[in-house]
């Protein structure tokens, strides 16, 4: 049975949500199962841990900030914007070479308009990257059958353990590929549970240690890795989250309506399931609904 989400407004539930959640413990003993987890289901943004992963195991070579930034679904505030650039420039391109649809700058007064403010530009100019080291094409890049995208799809389905259910286009551009929570939380597992120096490990290190840099300053996710060190949590699109911690507990949610206010309270919910915690999960776990400026209600889980 899915989770419910509760909006509570002034004591009457006005809207609910339902969620589908995934817990293991550090032995990938499953700890809480709601909801049909075992269905493909759209990842979205979570796979681009993965995707970065196989850019790694095909010569990419970004460290730290621009590692983490290749995994990032960022804000376009100014250091994502630099990284961007210096991602590209390092592989001798400049932000014309980008095929993600162009976005403004998180100052929203600006009148500036780009591809490389786009959310998902760190991981466009990674692969971009990665094509220059392979000498593949690169402006075909986003093709399904680049040679780039089946060593993505090969890495996607050798982290799950399963085949790609079924394939379609990211909201950047790029191929998405469909497979279960299941795969998904197997995959994340993968990353902290690596050796110390290989792939999976360089992908999780950078993520954990720069959160901002994955997301955004003032963004949900940064806020959730800065309170429980050890942590990597990547949400997509759609209200999907997918997370694992430094001793191989790991999960994902999706909110089954897309509906992003119900997205980081059910994901409070799976990090507290595995006993991972901090006070500044109180605020995230139950956002106040406002009514003329002041608190009138809140959203539960059952």
């Amino acid at each position: 049975m899915s989770l419910v989400v509760e909006v509570v407004r002034s004591g009457f539930v006005e809207s609910t949500h339902l969620a589908r959640m995934l817990t293991v413990d550090a032995q990938g003993v499953p700890v809480e199962t709601r909801g049909a987890v075992h269905v493909p289901a759209s990842p979205r943004s979570s796979m681009k841990p993965l995707q970065a992963l196989g850019m790694l195991r095909n010569g990419l070579r970004l460290e730290g900030e621009l590692l983490a930034l290749a995994c990032a679904s960022h804000s376009g505030e100014a250091f994502h914007v630099d990284g961007v650039r210096k991602i590209l420039t390092g592989a001798g391109l400049d932000e014309s070479a980008l095929q993600c649809p162009e976005d403004h700058p998180a100052e929203r007064t600006s009148t500036e308009f780009g591809r490389v403010y786009m959310n998902c530009s760190g991981k466009h100019a990674a692969m971009l990257a990665t094509c220059v080291l392979n000498d593949w094409p690169v402006t075909t890049y986003l093709e399904p059958a680049h040679p780039l995208q089946r060593a993505i799809r090969a890495t996607v389905e050798d982290l799950t353990g399963e085949r790609v259910a079924a394939s379609g286009v990211d909201g950047c551009g790029a191929p998405l590929f469909f497979v279960s929570m299941l795969g998904v939380t197997k995959a994340f597992r993968a990353f902290p549970l690596a050796a110390e120096g290989s792939f999976e490990r360089r992908v999780f290190d950078a993520m954990r240690a720069h959160p901002e840099w994955t997301s955004g300053t003032d963004r949900p996710e940064a806020k959730l890795m800065r309170a429980i060190p050890g942590l990597m949590l990547k949400a997509g699109a759609e209200a999907f989250d997918a997370f694992a911690f430094e001793d191989g507990r790991a999960g994902t949610i999706k909110i089954e309506d897309g509906s992003q206010r119900a997205r980081v309270p059910v994901t409070v919910a799976a990090l507290r399931s595995l006993g991972l915690d901090a006070p500044e999960l109180a605020e995230l776990a139950r956002p106040a609904l406002l009514g003329g400026g002041r608190p009138v209600g809140e959203l539960r889980i059952r």
